[in-house]
């Protein structure tokens, strides 16, 4: 069971409905104990998939809300601030789904830079060319696999001239299944480090970011994968 603020998720690994629903019938007895109480019409019980804070989560892995994907598989060509400033708003909240989106969102973020907010853009090509791609990327987006503590996981980070990145990902049947991406712009002190330097803050990066992943793996350590 997971508490969000004013959200209860009950999820078993059992495919015994009756193990589900025993689990379901505590939580509600600890509920009724403290005097909480439930609507009704919020609920969903002994589903396959749920929504989960923008997400879909399922025994398959977490997608992309469909809504979500159809609103930026729609948008248009962004010609002021504030209009790409919603589109990279938007976006960023699906990032996780994204293998190098800081590559692509970086000179985005650059268009803005120094304009008033109604003022219009001057897109280059490389950067409509960035625009279009993220717009590709987040319409066709990957489900992401639910990870298996008992099971390795690989990193493979990546850096350019612009961000660093990496996704985290589990082998099952000889294919690579991505478990989730991450990625950030590259400050303008660290466009001075040599190319090793870079790799080791990718590094620093990942582990970071997925370091609750990495103490919880229950076996070797993790496999490194650089491109």
């Amino acid at each position: 069971m997971h508490i969000y603020f004013d959200d209860i998720y009950v999820f078993t690994q059992d495919k015994d409905v009756q193990v589900h629903v025993d689990a379901l019938d505590r939580v509600l007895q600890r509920c009724q104990e403290q005097q909480l109480y439930v609507k009704l019409s919020k609920c969903q019980f002994c589903v396959e998939e749920i929504p989960c804070l923008g997400d879909f989560v399922g025994r398959p892995g977490v997608r992309m809300d469909p809504d979500t994907v159809r609103v930026i598989g729609d948008w248009p060509i962004p010609r002021t601030k504030k209009q790409m400033e919603s589109f990279l708003g938007t976006t960023v909240y699906a990032s996780r789904f994204c293998a190098d989106f800081a590559q692509f969102a970086g000179p985005l973020h650059e268009s803005t830079k120094g304009l008033h907010p109604k003022e219009t853009l001057q897109l280059s090509e490389h950067q409509l060319e960035c625009f279009h791609e993220l717009k590709r990327r987040l319409s066709t987006p990957p489900e992401l696999q639910l990870p298996d503590f008992d099971k390795p996981f690989g990193i493979r980070m990546d850096t350019s001239n612009f961000a660093i990145g990496g996704v985290l990902f589990q082998n099952e049947g000889g294919l690579e299944h991505p478990i989730a991406y991450t990625g950030r712009k590259i400050k303008p002190a660290e466009l001075n480090y040599p190319v090793r330097e870079q790799e080791l803050l990718a590094i620093m990066h990942v582990l970071r970011v997925w370091r609750v992943y990495l103490l919880i793996y229950r076996g070797d350590k993790p496999q490194e994968h650089r491109d």
